[in-house]
């Protein structure tokens, strides 16, 4: 069972953190620097997908929404 399945199954939120990352590496202006060795990221690539994960809660409907700055 995959993760969203089992999110849907026992109605508990769900934050698609591989499509949500891969989006954004996909975009990244340069993508090495994202990464200290290509699988660590480097500061830049931490604060950048810790932004999008708020990006993505802060549009969410979940509760956790009104806390997002």
């Amino acid at each position: 069972m995959q993760a969203r399945d089992f999110a849907m199954a026992n109605n508990v939120a769900f934050v698609d953190l591989t499509t949500l990352s891969r989006n954004y590496y996909a975009t990244a202006p340069n993508r090495s620097a994202l990464f200290i060795d290509g699988t660590h990221f480097h500061e830049v690539g931490a604060i950048g997908v810790a932004g999008v994960v708020a990006g993505a809660l802060e549009t969410s409907t979940l509760p956790l929404a009104a806390f997002i700055r």
